[in-house]
């Protein structure tokens, strides 16, 4: 048995309806951190507070989402929307492709990294200050030894 064509957005709508339903038994800010960027350093990554942002939004709590991930509440609730409009392509026998060409392309390029930079700097400054202190790992490590 092979895959549907194109599979993935139906998938990934799948996987949130999953996380609602099991948003609210874990509750999203006692999820521990699996980040092994944080762990080593100290500060968050880039995609920090992801997995918390994506159970906030599926459990309608907007306002949680961007406090613990601006850009990847922004990104998720696109990709969101880019699956229910495939699937609604796919329902009435069309394909749906988006694409961008040239400088649209280059232009979307840069506002990401920007995007990204700002996202970053945002997650840094409103995490715990550890910055110039021992990461948690290490400190574990000593503690152990």
């Amino acid at each position: 048995m092979s895959l549907p064509r194109n599979w993935l957005p139906a998938a990934a709508v799948g996987l949130y309806a999953a996380l609602a339903g099991t948003a609210e038994h874990f509750g999203g800010d006692s999820l521990p951190s699996f980040c092994i960027f944080r762990l080593t350093t100290g500060v968050p990554c880039p995609g920090c507070g992801t997995t918390r942002a994506g159970l906030a939004l599926v459990t309608g709590h907007l306002a949680d989402a961007v406090r613990h991930n601006p850009l990847a509440a922004c990104l998720l609730v696109v990709a969101a929307l880019a699956a229910v409009a495939w699937l609604i392509a796919r329902a009435l026998s069309r394909e749906w492709r988006p694409s961008l060409r040239g400088r649209a392309r280059t232009l979307a390029f840069v506002i990401l990294g920007l995007a990204i930079g700002l996202n970053w700097a945002y997650l840094i400054t409103r995490s715990p200050s550890r910055i110039g202190t021992q990461p948690p790992v290490w400190a574990h490590l000593q503690r152990n030894h």
